[in-house]
């Protein structure tokens, strides 16, 4: 159907389906195999350097010629940069795709553009990690500067902890006790096509869209995006930037280029009535898209972790299925399943869609669920 032909470097479903669809043939570099698919996939690392990135990419001439590369997961990103360069296939900034990626540099880049945020600290200070917390306030947050969905990061309170949790090559930051929020942003030749915000109504759990915000905040939310957007000279993809809103107004969080975990693409589509992964694929192939103006209603992905444990008995599957507005309730576990404890955004053993004609009836519909659906650990 288009002259096209894609390595895929970091596997993601919804990615494989739209380009499916489009008829567009695909190759995928993943560094586990995949399970429960037919998807052929070479399995190797992305590399620790750029050296060896170089390498593993050029392992893939024999499968080319490849017209773009399209990274699906934060860690991958990188990797599909150089994989860019070597294959000649569509180019981003290397530059941009760094900062979006590395924590520090990402930071150290806005700050010059005066971008409101948390004030943070290079890991690698000579400063005495109690200093570091003097300055900063307690308690603060030592990050992994390349690490995304809540992996890799410590709250530090007193100057024993701060004693205790490793700095070097980390991100240290002022903790903010704000609520969160995140904006997804197809952008082509520079400029955004479309945009939306999620509300975290329960981090890490519950993501709402389009979040609930007023018509000034959110003017000053979108406003924020587009101007760290612009500022990291962002071309072309898809970009997942984190917001926190205490009452002060909205300070920057973190940006990544490349689609949002915790089902936030499905909650998207559901609510503005598109196919989400699609539209991110057509972006990144520099294919038109008829993006919609406004929401058809309001969705919900809830992301499902009981708990480290073992799994006795999964109460409540069919009641919740039962639900008018709940789309998709996806159980990954069965009884005897140990579930070890949650490191991140990514980890669940299931995921719930919900989609309803208004905000009342989505909430309402999430409070049912959370009280039907009881995993029993024993």
């Amino acid at each position: 159907m288009f002259d096209r032909r894609v390595l895929v470097v970091g596997w993601r479903a919804g990615i494989g389906a739209a380009l499916k669809d489009l008829k567009i043939p695909f190759v995928v570099w993943n560094k586990e195999p995949l399970k429960r698919t037919r998807i052929d996939v070479r399995v190797q690392p992305y590399g620790n350097t750029p050296e060896r990135s170089r390498e593993l990419a050029a392992a893939f001439e024999v499968d080319g010629p490849f017209t773009h590369v399209i990274a699906g997961s934060e860690e991958s990103v990188v990797a599909a940069s150089y994989a860019r360069r070597v294959l000649h296939a569509r180019k981003s900034k290397h530059t941009t795709v760094t900062r979006c990626h590395d924590k520090l540099f990402m930071k150290e880049a806005l700050a010059q553009h005066d971008v409101p945020m948390t004030p943070f600290v290079d890991g690698n200070t000579s400063a005495p990690p109690a200093r570091i917390l003097e300055t900063l306030g307690a308690p603060m947050v030592v990050k992994d500067r390349k690490s995304s969905g809540g992996r890799g990061m410590d709250l530090v309170r007193t100057g024993e902890e701060a004693a205790k949790s490793p700095l070097k090559h980390r991100i240290v930051e002022r903790f903010v006790d704000a609520p969160e929020i995140s904006v997804e942003s197809f952008v082509a030749n520079r400029r955004v096509q479309f945009e939306n915000i999620t509300e975290y109504l329960e981090k890490k759990h519950v993501n709402v869209v389009p979040g609930a915000l007023d018509e000034d905040l959110r003017r000053q939310v979108l406003a924020l995006s587009r101007r760290v957007i612009e500022a990291l000279r962002i071309e072309w993809g898809l970009t997942h930037l984190e917001l926190y809103l205490p009452p002060e107004g909205p300070l920057f969080g973190e940006i990544a280029l490349r689609p949002p975990g915790g089902y936030i693409m499905e909650a998207i589509g559901l609510a503005y009535g598109i196919d989400a992964w699609r539209a991110f694929v057509c972006i990144e192939l520099d294919l038109p898209f008829d993006f919609p103006t406004e929401a058809r209603k309001r969705a919900a992905a809830m992301v499902l972790h009981p708990g480290a444990g073992t799994i006795r008995e999964v109460q409540g599957v069919d009641a919740v299925r039962a639900e008018p507005h709940v789309r998709r309730l996806k159980i990954k576990v069965k009884p005897g399943d140990v579930i070890d404890p949650r490191v991140g955004v990514g980890s669940d053993v299931g995921y719930a869609l919900l989609a309803a004609p208004n905000r009342p009836a989505l909430l309402e519909t999430i409070a049912r669920v959370n009280e039907k659906l009881v995993f029993v650990k024993g």
